[in-house]
């Protein structure tokens, strides 16, 4: 009897060790899906790839960093609408069409119009 009770404890031991182990591991697992679903994807499956800042066309030097940092363009005076965005920041024009689907003629943007590069870009520019 004596001997179960030893070999009892020390299964007792290894499991006081594995479990706090394991809640740390499911921790991490929960930290990375949240980290990942509030990286802004809006739901739909290519979000994590096509709609992050930093997405640009390869081998086109943006003249803008800042908006990709940003994740919004202000139009200036004088620009022909989307395609001076998308050439300013090297973000594909299709890519600046689907994320700003609100304005009303992409070649007419009044001038210090806000652009999305991302999802939901212009709400840090608008302080929401």
């Amino acid at each position: 009897m004596s001997k179960d009770r030893g070999e009892r404890r020390k299964a007792s031991w290894g499991a006081r060790i594995l479990a706090p182990v394991a809640l740390v591991a499911a921790g991490v697992v929960v930290a990375s899906i949240v980290a990942g679903a509030l990286d802004g994807a809006d739901g739909s499956e290519d979000a994590t790839q096509e709609e992050r800042p930093g997405r640009t066309v390869e081998g086109c030097t943006p003249t803008e960093p800042d908006a990709l940092r940003d994740g919004y363009y202000v139009v200036e005076a004088g620009e022909p609408g989307l395609s001076a965005v998308a050439a300013n920041t090297c973000v594909p024009i299709e890519r600046i069409e689907r994320l700003n689907q609100n304005l009303p003629d992409p070649q007419l943007i009044p001038q210090a119009a806000c652009v999305n590069l991302r999802p939901d870009g212009c709400q840090a520019l608008s302080g929401g």
